[in-house]
């Protein structure tokens, strides 16, 4: 069914080493991904744990780009690739494509990764590139609409804090901050190097072997505060410069498995459930369209990660009062009456085809790959998984990660 192959190595340092082979692709991807994202905010030293600003990681990505040489997006430019980054709550990445002068890009990538010079010039510009960013991002509806549902699911767990920080807590980061985050997770051991292409996985671990550290410790303990079941509140709502209103239903799941296949199997489980309600195939999704409640932007999904996870479906509509009261009716109505064997079994199919595509669209697989390795994702076996996964354990959705008594609202009412 699958005829795909990811091949596994460990580099320099304890560093994994991932590779898709694609031999047809003219572009290669290289990923380099650590294990340290925005929810990281306490540093286990040995000595104690300090405790680190929000948005830390974040302001950690932007500033390893300004290398001694200049900036890592501009040198990678120069050499024909694109180039990119991102942090989200879990992991930071950065990545390239390219279709030629592979080495030569591969080696600026794990170079500017693994060994930045933090020059205090640049660490001042980035400060205020990202001061600027925040800014902007108050006035994103769907930023908003997301982080206030977070907040409104999370009591103590950092993931209810923005991924980029505050515009106080961005101030009070100093270059000796950078450096300890970047000392303590940076490690190859918190690594992962993930390849797409026409590749062989012999000249990744010898360019690995020329630019990687080969100091080796153990991964970094992940110290994350205790969550409470309830949410913080149950509605939060924000005026923005928006035509319409806008709603988020979460839902947050108190209970998510940890890592490794039953952390996978939650996600296919969940999933499935949300399709089975929301799709546009489902009955309740014309009956909301035909109502005027939605449009064809609405949707959902399912966020399960280390130590946190939650469903959220939402989007557009004239009424958020209205439409939360008829999602809960109608997740009501499905815990009463179940669903169709036919149904799952086309919900399946759609899932199975959204999992082959992924193959073929290197940026979206090897973050994927990545996410896989640090939590221990058997990735290959989702088919496996998602073929075993019954009527009950996806009706048994509806009663855990989805039960009504911990949903919270978001909404972004118009000025």
């Amino acid at each position: 069914m699958i005829r795909e192959r990811l091949l596994h190595a460990t580099g320099p340092g304890g560093l994994a080493v991932w590779l898709a082979p694609k031999p047809r692709l003219t572009e290669k991807l290289a990923l380099l991904a650590v294990d340290y994202g925005a929810n990281d905010l306490v540093i286990p030293d040995g000595k104690g744990r300090r405790r680190t600003p929000p948005g830390i990681a974040h302001f950690l990505e932007h500033t390893l780009f300004e290398t001694a040489k200049g900036n890592a997006s501009d040198l990678f430019s120069t050499r024909g690739a694109y180039s990119n980054a991102f942090t989200d709550n879990t992991g930071t990445g950065y990545l390239f494509s390219s279709p030629d002068r592979w080495r030569e890009n591969l080696d600026l990538l794990l170079d500017f990764v693994f060994h930045p010079p933090f020059p205090p010039a640049k660490v001042e510009k980035e400060r205020g590139i990202i001061l600027q960013e925040l800014r902007m991002y108050r006035d994103s509806p769907s930023s908003r609409l997301s982080e206030n549902l977070q907040r409104a699911l999370y009591r103590k767990h950092p993931v209810r804090l923005d991924i980029g920080g505050t515009l106080a807590s961005v101030r009070a980061i100093r270059r000796d901050d950078l450096v300890a985050c970047h000392d303590a997770f940076y490690a190859p051991s918190n690594a992962c190097l993930v390849a797409v292409g026409a590749l062989r996985m012999d000249d990744l671990l010898e360019t690995a072997a020329r630019r990687v550290p080969v100091r080796r410790h153990p991964r970094p303990p992940h110290v994350l505060p205790h969550e409470p079941a309830a949410m913080a509140r149950r509605k939060v709502s924000v005026r923005l410069e928006v035509a319409q209103p806008q709603l988020l239903l979460g839902f947050k799941d108190i209970h998510p498995p940890e890592e490794g296949p039953a952390m996978l199997r939650r996600r296919i489980s969940v999933g499935l459930c949300l399709s089975l309600m929301f799709d546009r195939s489902a009955p309740l999704y014309g009956t909301l369209y035909d109502a005027g409640l939605i449009d064809e932007d609405f949707g959902g999904g399912y966020t399960a990660e280390r130590g946190f996870a939650y469903a959220a479906v939402g989007g557009k509509t004239r009424d958020p009062e209205a439409l939360t009261r008829r999602l809960l009716k109608g997740m009501a109505e499905a815990r009463r009456r179940g669903f169709r064997a036919e149904d799952l079994a086309r919900a399946k199919r759609k899932s199975l085809g959204a999992f082959i595509r992924l193959f073929d669209h290197p940026q979206a697989l090897a973050p994927a790959m990545a996410a896989a390795h640090f939590l221990g994702l058997p990735l290959l076996d989702y088919p496996k998984h998602l073929k075993a996964c019954g009527m009950d354990e996806v009706r048994a959705a509806l009663d855990g990660p989805l039960a009504e008594a911990g949903h919270a609202v978001s909404i972004v009412w118009p000025r």
